[in-house]
């Protein structure tokens, strides 16, 4: 399994060509980058995720703007909030005006988007199993970025009272 994402296929996001195929993907930290209250090397991924829906890999691997459905630009934008100077809003169920999740400002997404590019290195593995090998492989790596299906670290733990925190300061705008 671990074999699915060889160091040889770690790179920048830019130079890989994704359609609508179903695959897993990893994000990995390039070498000298670092989060901070993460501690983990390059050779281990930050996250993993499956793309197996509609759009396949060319629909989940955001490296551009759309914090407010993406988990693991949730956990970044919490870990980089000070850093980044991110800004957080709130988006609202159009029936009712009441709060439906948090996202980032757009001049924020930029920010994140922009640390992204420079940082992180992207992984894929076509697959029509991606779903069978997906929950295996997060039990198996512990990426600090998956907050379910693994051993939840303090690093798990922290990130998710970090987004609590910015769910909190979203709704406090609505």
């Amino acid at each position: 399994m671990e074999a699915l994402f060889e160091p040889a296929s770690r790179k920048a996001r830019a130079l890989h060509s994704l359609d609508s195929s179903p695959g897993l993907y990893a994000l990995y930290l390039k070498a000298g980058a670092a989060l901070p209250g993460v501690d983990v090397n390059s050779d281990s991924p930050i996250y993993i995720c499956k793309a197996d829906g509609a759009g396949g890999l060319a629909r989940r691997c955001h490296f551009r703007g759309g914090t407010r459905n993406h988990s693991p630009r949730k956990s970044l934008a919490a870990l980089l909030r000070d850093e980044l100077e991110l800004e957080v809003r709130a988006f609202q169920n159009r029936a009712d005006n009441s709060f439906k999740t948090w996202g980032l400002t757009p001049a924020s997404e930029i920010k994140l988007d922009q640390w992204m590019h420079a940082n992180l290195l992207l992984s894929v593995a076509l697959t029509p199993a991606a779903a069978a090998l997906e929950k295996a492989l997060i039990r198996t790596w512990v990426p600090p970025l998956n907050l379910t299906d693994c051993q939840q670290t303090e690093a798990h733990l922290a990130i998710s009272r970090l987004r609590a925190e910015m769910e909190r300061g979203a709704r406090n705008l609505c």
